[in-house]
């Protein structure tokens, strides 16, 4: 079965199971939730939460790994120097995240839960929904992803082979419904126009304007 009838097959099946419409016009409520990781060694972050409905059946699992932490599998490629991911829980869909914008991504890095040390310094870092904090509207929910107190190492390498690396941070998450949220994956947000951004910020921000995907693989 090819991957594009896969996950047209786990639509179908993960929101009849919450309770969502084929429109995605009804998900179930959730139970907010408010926490924030420490992650002194910025290399070794890692963390897997789940987000339970508000009667306390847990829905969605949320799972973020820095690359040298995130489990290999052929499941999904961790290409981030911090990368999150969210799933429906007790469904092994490793290789599909509910944060990308595209209906048909066949790409694992497809999605705003990417987080590039690039993408993270000034200017760059301050541009909401690009930079360090990002939010996603689905499925009846708000998630935010916030990395504040962020510190690079300029004597290493990040991913990208070019210095600073990523050092250590604080993540703050926040999970909240929003009745208004009714895709079944993330809705784009309102982004500024990529020829407004200085120059290091375009280049940083090329992966995170997904539509240009979109309309690549002709999908209107």
């Amino acid at each position: 079965m090819g991957r594009g009838m896969i996950m047209m097959t786990w639509a179908v099946i993960s929101m009849t199971a919450l309770g969502g419409t084929l429109g995605g016009s009804s998900w179930a409520e959730i139970k907010p939730v408010r926490a924030t990781y420490h992650f002194p060694e910025a290399e070794k972050a890692q963390l897997k939460k789940t987000i339970y409905g508000k009667d306390g059946k847990p829905l969605y699992v949320l799972e973020c790994y820095a690359y040298s932490a995130a489990p290999k599998t052929p499941a999904f490629n961790y290409s981030g120097d911090f990368e999150c991911v969210l799933h429906p829980y007790g469904t092994d869909r490793s290789f599909w995240t509910l944060l990308t914008e595209l209906p048909n991504a066949d790409r694992d890095w497809e999605s705003r839960g990417r987080f590039l040390t690039a993408q993270l310094i000034e200017p760059c870092g301050e541009y909401q929904d690009l930079g360090r904090k990002r939010t996603f509207r689905l499925r009846g929910l708000k998630l935010t992803l916030n990395l504040t107190h962020v510190l690079f190492d300029n004597q290493k390498q990040n991913l990208s082979k070019d210095a600073p690396a990523l050092k250590s941070f604080d993540l703050e998450i926040a999970v909240v419904p929003d009745p208004t949220a009714t895709s079944r994956i993330a809705a784009t947000p309102p982004l500024p126009p990529m020829d407004s951004l200085p120059k290091q910020c375009r280049e940083a921000f090329g992966t995170l304007y997904l539509y240009q995907f979109r309309h690549c693989r002709h999908l209107y």
